[in-house]
C-alpha cells in the first residue's frame, strides 16, 4: 500500500513514518517539500498516486494562535480542505489527527465522540472547522482526537519538565486541567490498524488514565530520579493568551470496542518514553 503522511516531519509524523515503513511504501510530505495553503498541493499528491492519506500536518502553537489567526486559519483550515479535495479525486480515505481542544472542558465527565465541539481558544476552532470540512466532503474518513502529546521528535512538556528539573529547586505547574498524556509511539500503533478498515467515523484516541498537570510533572520528576519538588498552582495565576479547557479527558470506548484494542497506561507509556524505549 502507498501511504502519504503529512508533517512527516513532526513528532506524530515521525512515529508514525517510522511504524509503517518497512510494511507499506511511505512517503512523508512536509513544508520543505510543499506547502498544504497552496492549492498546487492536490496536484501534487494526485500525481504521488497514494492509496491512504494521514494528514497530521497543522499550525499547533496554541498561545501564538491567538495572535497568527490568519496563519493558523491557513494552514488547519484551508490546508485541509485542499487535503480532502486531493482525497476525494483521489477517491481514498483520510486520517486527520485533532484534539481535545475542540471541547471547552466543562463537563464532569470524559468527553465521547458525538459529545458538541466548543472549543475556547482559536487553534481548538480551527481543528473544529477541520473536522466538519471532512465530514460534509468525504464519507471515507477517520477523524481521530487525542491530547497531550509527547514523542521524541519535538518540544513537549515531559522535555520541558525534565529538562527544569536538572537545576531548578522547585517547578509550579496547574492542578486543575485534568487529561491523559498520549505517546506518539503508542498512537501510532493504534493509526495503522486504520489502514485495513472500513469502519469510518470519528474516534478519541489516548493512553489510558487520566491527570492533571500537576500529576504527570511529578511522574516526570521520579522517573527522572530528580528531587525537584513540584508545586501545583491554578490556571488563574498564569498569564497564558489562549485559554485552555479543564477537562480534556477523551473517552476512548468506541475505539477499543470496534478495534479490540486498548491503549497503555500513561505511565506505562512515560516510562518506556523516558527509558529510550
Amino acid at each position: 500500500m502507498k501511504i502519504v503522511v503529512t508533517g512527516s516531519d513532526g513528532m506524530l509524523g515521525c512515529d508514525l513514518t517510522l511504524r509503517l515503513r518497512g510494511r507499506h511504501s511511505v512517503i512523508g510530505v512536509d513544508i520543505d517539500d510543499i506547502d498544504i495553503v497552496n492549492k498546487d498541493v492536490i496536484d501534487y499528491l494526485i500525481g504521488l498516486k497514494p492509496d491512504f492519506i494521514f494528514h497530521l500536518a497543522a499550525y499547533t502553537n496554541v498561545d501564538k494562535a491567538e495572535s497568527e489567526r490568519e496563519r493558523v486559519h491557513n494552514i488547519n483550515v484551508c490546508g485541509t480542505e485542499n487535503i480532502v479535495n486531493a482525497c476525494k479525486r483521489l477517491n481514498i480515505p483520510l486520517v486527520f489527527i485533532s484534539t481535545d481542544y475542540v471541547f471547552d472542558g466543562k463537563k464532569e465527565t470524559s468527553y465521547n465522540v458525538n459529545d458538541n465541539p466548543n472549543p475556547i481558544n482559536f487553534y481548538g476552532e480551527t481543528k473544529k472547522e477541520g473536522e466538519e470540512i471532512i465530514t460534509t466532503m468525504l464519507k471515507r474518513y477517520f477523524i481521530v482526537r487525542s491530547s497531550w502529546l509527547f514523542g521524541r521528535n519535538g518540544k513537549n512538556f515531559v522535555k520541558t519538565i525534565a529538562s527544569l528539573a536538572q537545576s531548578k529547586e522547585n517547578i509550579q505547574v496547574v492542578d486543575d486541567q485534568c487529561g491523559s498524556p498520549t505517546y506518539t509511539r503508542d498512537i501510532a500503533v493504534s493509526l495503522e490498524k486504520f489502514l485495513s478498515s472500513e469502519k469510518f467515523g470519528t474516534y478519541h484516541i489516548t493512553n489510558s488514565g487520566t491527570c492533571s498537570w500537576c500529576d504527570f510533572a511529578k511522574k516526570i520528576v521520579l522517573l527522572s530520579g530528580k528531587k525537584t519538588a513540584i508545586i501545583p498552582i491554578k490556571s488563574e495565576s498564569l498569564t497564558r493568551t489562549a485559554k485552555r479547557p479543564r477537562n480534556s479527558v477523551l473517552n476512548n470506548s468506541l475505539f477499543e470496542a470496534r478495534f479490540n484494542y486498548r491503549m497503555p497506561t500513561w505511565e506505562d507509556a512515560l516510562e518506556r518514553y523516558l527509558l529510550n524505549e
